[in-house]
């Protein structure tokens, strides 16, 4: 499938903003925080999510189904995530809905996130296909990713901290920052060559 990379998903949702609430939305988007602070951090297994504004598409294929008469302005949500569809739509529904009715509120037709399963059906209406999909590390899910790098943070901190040293003295340092077992788990989420 073309929004499968490894174990990561990809969703695309193109929603038709109403007349007029393109100024009201982009002021809702511009409230929520970012980085750490952003809602969308408190989605599980989300690698990557993003909300961007489309002015004017002229392209008939990106029109979601159904839809006659297009508004000058689409919201494109954009999602990497661990698991199902319909779970990481859950969890939006769940974990963020004032945030989700704060932003989808302003396009047309949103059943906001009291029923879920509207929630959910309004998604994927207006769902559009990924055809193109890339993830950097296609076989690792989001825990093992941050484990990763919290993992290459410390190797460097240590690096910097024993520069210098003999070898022993270096490979004493090593197994006391690095016990066995760790050192063991960092070879096992080392990508393999």
């Amino acid at each position: 499938m073309s929004n499968v990379c490894g174990t990561a998903h990809a969703l695309s949702i193109l929603s038709p903003i109403a007349d007029g609430r393109a100024p009201a939305l982009r002021g809702a988007l511009e409230g929520l925080g970012q980085g750490g602070a952003s809602p969308l951090a408190r989605l599980p297994g989300t690698h990557l999510a993003r909300w961007v504004l489309i002015p004017e598409l002229d392209f008939e294929d990106f029109a979601p189904e159904g839809e006659e008469h297009r508004p000058p302005v689409y919201l494109l949500f954009t999602s990497t995530f661990d698991g199902a569809d319909d779970e990481h739509l859950a969890a939006i529904c769940a974990k963020l809905p004032q945030e989700a009715d704060a932003v989808w509120s302003h396009c047309r037709g949103y059943p906001g996130t009291e029923d879920p399963a509207r929630f959910a059906d309004y998604m994927r209406r207006h769902r559009i296909r990924t055809n193109l999909f890339a993830s950097a590390y296609a076989d690792a899910d989001l825990a093992e990713i941050l484990e990763a790098l919290r993992l290459r943070r410390r190797l460097i901190r240590f690096a910097v901290s024993v520069e210098g040293l003999d070898p022993e003295a270096l490979r004493s340092a090593f197994r006391r920052e690095f016990p066995r077992d760790e050192a063991q788990r960092g070879a096992e989420l080392a990508p393999a060559r």
